[in-house]
């Protein structure tokens, strides 16, 4: 590989592989009303004489434990089967770590207006599992990238969304 001076470089990557849910979510199409990020599918067929834009939403698999579902069909709050949790970054300063994970914690009002308490949680990254990677593909991570050079963009926001039910897998945000 090489840069666009003709340098070369190592480039470092990481693979995640994982078994996805035998049933998939069903896919939701995107309305320009509301504030999601749409993934848009080009349809092409022998029926119609023309390319068919459909746009979907990208969600998170939000869904009540199953002993909760009769509460949560009755309107009550219950806690998802598996919550949201992004972990945070340890060479993001420490002053800044609260208050990004208050931000982050400030979503939890929305999945309240849909009937999850607890949907959306914010932790450190854990020091004590030998297992945990920031590049795995099971983890939601806010990082921090230190280099010479500032980006000139601020951020990025890197989404993994599984194609047959447009469910978000990952997520990661890099400042």
């Amino acid at each position: 590989m090489y840069t666009v001076d003709d340098y070369p470089f190592t480039a470092i990557m990481t693979r995640s592989i994982i078994l996805l849910p035998d049933k998939p979510m069903r896919p939701r199409i995107s309305d320009v009303r509301i504030g999601y990020f749409p993934l848009r599918k080009h349809i092409y067929t022998e029926k119609v004489d023309e390319l068919k834009k459909v746009d979907y939403i990208q969600r998170w698999r939000i869904e009540p434990k199953d002993e909760d579902v009769e509460r949560y069909r009755n309107g009550e709050l219950v806690e998802p089967k598996k919550p949201i949790v992004w972990y945070v970054d340890p060479a993001i300063p420490e002053r800044w770590r609260k208050y990004i994970k208050l931000g982050v914690e400030d979503w939890q009002a929305a999945f309240e207006e849909i009937g999850f308490k607890n949907a959306i949680v914010a932790k450190d990254y854990p020091v004590d599992d030998p297992n945990f990677d920031p590049d795995d593909i099971r983890y939601c991570v806010i990082a921090i990238l230190r280099q010479k050079r500032p980006i000139q963009w601020g951020r990025l926001g890197l989404i993994l969304v599984r194609e047959k039910s447009y469910k978000q897998m990952y997520c990661s945000i890099i400042t």
